[in-house]
């Protein structure tokens, strides 16, 4: 059930330590689906501090705070982004990231941050909203299958120091 004190706005520079802290909790987070695929940004709170800093002063880019009784309980980033040769895909809006707090999640704050988006996402003039999301986060699959994305890529990574080791495994050519 959603929580109808809800309240999501634009981000601003005030915001930037509580954009940082999410950030890295989302990074932090992501790390623990995959320690290969996902980093957590050397420098930390800084780093992400001094990374959103530049996201809000961008004209293509969107993000969101989301708050329950003037408390921030989560945030979504999007942002503009041109065509792409090298992934088949047109310019449209790429919805970054998107993090909810523990304890603040199952009250539609997601939903909220998700339906925010879909309106930044317009009036960037992007014609679809994009995402990426881990295979191990089976909530936010859930969640953003019920708001009407569907699935179009399935990223895959191997790492190199481990070829000759599946090679060998495998049966393949040297």
């Amino acid at each position: 059930m959603a929580d109808k004190n809800i309240h999501i706005r634009r981000a601003g520079l005030k915001d930037l330590p509580t954009l940082a802290k999410f950030g890295l909790a989302l990074a932090r987070l992501h790390a623990t689906f995959d320690k290969q695929r996902f980093i957590v940004p050397e420098g930390g709170e800084m780093a992400l501090r001094r990374y959103f800093e530049g996201e809000l002063a961008r004209a293509d880019a969107v993000v969101l705070i989301a708050e329950i009784a003037a408390t921030p309980v989560g945030y979504a980033f999007l942002r503009f982004e041109p065509a792409s040769i090298e992934e088949l895909r047109a310019a449209g809006a790429w919805l970054h990231d998107i993090y909810v707090v523990a304890g603040s999640q199952s009250r539609g704050v997601g939903r909220g941050l998700v339906e925010a988006a879909f309106v930044a996402a317009r009036r960037l003039g992007s014609p679809s909203l994009r995402l990426g999301v881990s295979p191990h986060n089976a909530s936010g699959r859930a969640l953003f299958s019920r708001m009407g994305f569907r699935p179009t890529m399935i990223e895959m990574s191997a790492e190199i120091d481990n070829q000759d080791q599946v090679r060998g495994r495998h049966g393949g050519a040297r």
